[in-house]
């Protein structure tokens, strides 16, 4: 296995641990549409449930709870099945794969409902939802797979920068506490940034200008990334804030690693082209 997909690797481990301490540990937007009338009730139907009889229930809360322990477990089973991905035979390894894709499909479908249904909200984790599937895909459509979702999930986040969705206190927040800025300048830069993540969204598949714009996704996708510690973790509670936070940090990893990945693969074949010439003009 390469270098380079050994880092994809461990981003998705370090991914699927982080959905794993928020379930264990936190919640899950899971939780919402459990609770949600217009999901349950065609499943309640097919079990000749009444909703209300549902909803009602005394042990509805406990077995929600359990409901959400049980995908933090089966998040960190295949957290350490992806460890040791190229140890299993074909089958597993596409058992892991699809199976994880599902279950980060699963978690992006929750924080849609949450966030009332945006579009924008369920695939800006395009790059997070999808990155399993990296390993099942033809080496040759690797490098085009990755931009499309790292492509999508920038120009989701432009749409909740510019204004388009309303944007999400924290983001404000997060550039107050992490500069200078005060709030009328926190929502220009915003804006500046969504225009600047549309047009990394459309760059990233025009050869000549992308490294700049795969530079820039390194370095926002990390800031927006840290910022989730750096702003919210407080000395005087370092531990628990650390740790409430973390999951924030490793989920958001694929954000900076792809554009990276992109970077040192571009930078692979220019070197092999650059060999196979020089062989070229000495075989002549």
């Amino acid at each position: 296995m390469k270098k380079t997909e050994t880092i994809i690797k461990i981003t998705l481990v370090l991914l699927l641990l982080g959905r794993t301490i928020q379930h264990l540990f936190f919640d899950s937007p899971i939780r919402g549409v459990l609770y949600s009338k217009h999901f349950v009730n065609p499943i309640l139907q097919l079990l000749n449930i009444n909703f209300n009889d549902y909803i009602n229930s005394p042990n509805l809360d406990d077995s929600i709870n359990t409901v959400i322990i049980i995908i933090g477990i089966l998040f960190l089973t295949l957290s350490g099945l992806t460890l040791l991905l190229y140890q299993l035979n074909n089958t597993a390894k596409k058992i892991v794969l699809y199976f994880s894709c599902f279950m980060l499909v699963l978690i992006a479908f929750g924080y849609f409902k949450e966030k009332s249904l945006s579009i924008g909200q369920f695939f800006e984790y395009s790059s997070q939802m999808f990155l399993p599937l990296f390993f099942l895909i033809k080496k040759q459509k690797q490098l085009f797979f990755f931009k499309l979702t790292i492509g999508i999930t920038f120009f989701c986040h432009g749409l909740y920068a510019i204004g388009y969705y309303p944007i999400p206190a924290n983001f404000v927040q997060m550039i107050i506490s992490g500069t200078s800025f005060n709030n009328e300048q926190a929502f220009i830069f915003l804006h500046l940034v969504g225009v600047l993540d549309f047009i990394f969204a459309i760059a990233i598949f025009i050869p000549k200008i992308e490294t700049p714009f795969l530079w820039y996704g390194v370095i926002w996708g990390f800031l927006t990334s840290f910022a989730r510690i750096y702003t919210n973790v407080y000395v005087d509670f370092f531990s628990s804030t650390l740790f409430y936070w973390i999951y924030e940090f490793l989920v958001r990893i694929p954000h900076f690693i792809i554009p990276l990945y992109l970077i040192l693969m571009k930078k692979n074949n220019l070197s092999f082209l650059k060999r196979y010439i020089f062989n070229r003009r000495i075989a002549n």
